[in-house]
């Protein structure tokens, strides 16, 4: 009987610990039992996001993928969103923008760039628009304008 409850003890212990490691298989948990490591997939089950996380949300550093599975951008994120400093990238791997980011479009000081690698606009940017002091280069990397903008007219 004692040789019974003994196997029958480690075979719950077996499926409770199977059941804990398949449940966080994906996230590191804090000594509080907060989630700071996790992702997030789209409905095909293919990578949508790989980072910090918090309550179950991606905030923090990560990085955020395409459907295709393609990086799309690496840094600071809010709520699922680029929020801070962060890089996004061209479906071809290379880098697209470098600079700050509010909710999820360019916001601050950053750079944009051609796909062949060359600035496109450095600047101030304000909801995903040149707004403020910076420059525009032409494909070939002259300088084509520089001033004042608003929402991506030279206005100065």
């Amino acid at each position: 009987m004692r040789k019974k409850n003994l196997i029958i003890v480690g075979i719950l212990s077996a499926l409770v610990i199977s059941i804990i490691i398949f449940t966080n298989r994906n996230s590191i948990l804090d000594k509080n039992s907060e989630v700071t490591y996790g992702k997030t997939y789209y409905a095909d089950n293919k990578l949508n996001y790989e980072g910090e996380m918090k309550n179950d949300n991606p905030n923090g550093k990560g990085k955020i993928y395409l459907e295709n599975g393609k990086l799309y951008y690496s840094g600071e994120v809010k709520g699922g969103k680029p929020d801070g400093q962060g890089k996004a990238y061209y479906e071809n791997g290379k880098l697209n923008y470098e600079g700050e980011w509010k909710e999820g479009l360019y916001h601050g000081k950053g750079t944009i760039y051609y796909e062949d690698g060359k600035i496109n606009y450095e600047g101030e940017l304000q909801n995903g628009n040149a707004n403020g002091k910076g420059k525009y280069y032409n494909p070939s990397g002259d300088l084509e304008l520089e001033g004042i903008f608003k929402d991506n007219e030279l206005v100065e």
